[in-house]
């Protein structure tokens, strides 16, 4: 079990860092638009804000964390996994490119050799 959960652990830290490597890049003005009350945050600020509001609204980055509280939370409930019922429609309607979803698959695929 344990081993499952770094593996989650491990996605969603790279599904933040990528998020973070993207944001960093936009010049300070554009983060402004994107934010409502942008005048007195840093520019490190406005990123975190702006990470938090795209990945709440990334369904498969909730579904990891959703599937990751609950093997925290709960012994052996691996056949409640949330991430091994992902479609390509899901993917496609959240923007994944077809490398982002191979990466999905790739990752659900190691999921269900753990189980």
């Amino acid at each position: 079990m344990d081993r499952l959960k770094k593996l989650f652990k491990g996605f969603i830290d790279e599904l933040e860092a990528e998020s973070l490597e993207k944001l960093a890049d936009v010049p300070e003005w554009k983060l402004d638009n994107y934010l409502i009350s942008s005048s007195t945050e840093t520019k490190t600020k406005k990123i975190q804000l702006i990470q938090e509001k795209f990945l709440s609204n990334d369904k498969v980055y909730m579904i990891l964390t959703q599937d990751l509280n609950n093997l925290k939370n709960e012994i052996n409930n691996t056949k409640k996994l949330q991430i091994l019922s992902i479609d390509d429609k899901l993917l496609e309607s959240q923007g994944y490119s077809e490398a982002n979803k191979e990466r999905v698959y790739s990752f659900i695929l190691e999921v269900r050799n753990i189980i």
